[in-house]
């Protein structure tokens, strides 16, 4: 009998550690699906680094909605965003795929239009729930709350 217990409790313990990768990043239950607000940049150079984004006063502007069919939409300051977006949760990696109207971008709409569809790799959560997108290596991030 306790050869078997022994051999269920093995074979339970292997079949855990084989459904686990090395260094994986264990999802906590947040999840970006939902509307987002960009409220502006901040970098790893210092704490006190963060910029609001410009202009932070327009309701409409800089608005990203992540939907659960892997669908994305928004707008920027003069343009609609549009496209997809794919999650490795293990390793929070976020690849975008996007496209936007061709009006010419205001204020910051033209950085954060770059940023979103060219160098986004990595996402995460700070402690007061705020979206961060990652880009330049994650020394940069976006830094959006949810709508």
């Amino acid at each position: 009998m306790k050869k078997i217990l022994f051999f269920t409790a093995a074979v339970f313990l292997i079949f855990v550690v084989a459904s686990c990768e090395s260094g994986e990043v264990l999802d906590d239950g947040r999840s970006i699906v939902g509307t987002w607000k960009c409220i502006g940049f901040g970098n790893a150079v210092s704490a006190d680094s963060f910029k609001e984004i410009v202009p932070k006063d327009c309701e409409e502007c800089f608005i990203l909605t992540f939907k659960e069919d892997g669908s994305c939409e928004g707008f920027t300051v003069s343009n609609e965003i549009l496209g997809t977006y794919e999650i490795k949760k293990n390793k929070r990696n976020i690849t975008l795929t996007l496209a936007t109207t061709k009006i010419k971008e205001l204020y910051d709409g033209g950085l954060y239009s770059a940023i979103l569809r060219h160098s986004i790799s990595n996402y995460a959560f700070s402690a007061k729930g705020e979206l961060l997108l990652y880009y330049n290596g994650e020394k940069e991030w976006l830094v959006f709350k949810s709508v």
